[in-house]
């Protein structure tokens, strides 16, 4: 069990290179690169700090971090939520891809636990440090005013994007993305 536990922190602790644009009707591209435990709120507080700090947008002065959403491929991801919890429940979008495709991470603490005794834990390291940096990048995600979205729903992008449901994306599979509303 410990060691279970181990491993899901060391996973936990891979960093993703997330490329988002602010979406105020306009992309506004930045970066960031957070741990795949940390919660969508976080990420969230940490985006409104950065943004904040350009001081480019003068309307995110005075707002909170419940006021932002995080969208990613035409869903909006709770805050409460983790990039971890979603990539190991392999959350779908609507069109029924996965909303992070990382199955090298996965692989990764797989290929841990295999390795051959002789193989140092440093060399392990390096080699899921490599994997993670090179294959672990979020790019198509929006960060957006929730006063924006309501105002602008009825408008192309923001009338594709949807509430994730995790019971949906559970249940569904490709071959039944048609059925989720378009």
């Amino acid at each position: 069990m410990k060691d279970w536990l181990e491993r899901q922190q060391r996973v936990k602790d891979e960093v993703l290179k997330i490329e988002f644009s602010y979406w105020d009707g306009s992309g506004h591209k930045r970066e960031m690169l957070v741990k795949k435990g940390v919660t969508i709120h976080q990420f969230l507080f940490k985006c409104l700090e950065q943004l904040r700090a350009e001081g480019q947008f003068p309307e995110l002065r005075s707002i909170s971090i419940d006021q932002l959403m995080f969208v990613k491929d035409d869903m909006i991801l709770p805050h409460h939520s983790s990039f971890y919890d979603l990539i190991m429940m392999k959350a779908r979008a609507k069109t029924g891809n996965l909303i992070f495709p990382f199955p090298e991470s996965i692989k990764s603490t797989k290929t841990d636990q295999t390795s051959d005794a002789s193989v140092s834990t440093s060399d392990k390291q390096q080699n899921v440090s490599s994997n993670k940096t090179s294959s672990e990048r979020v790019d198509n995600a929006k960060v957006a005013l929730r006063g924006w979205y309501e105002k602008n729903k009825h408008i192309y992008p923001a009338s594709r994007w949807d509430a994730f449901d995790p019971e949906k994306a559970m249940n569904s599979t490709s071959s039944d993305a048609q059925n989720l509303k378009p």
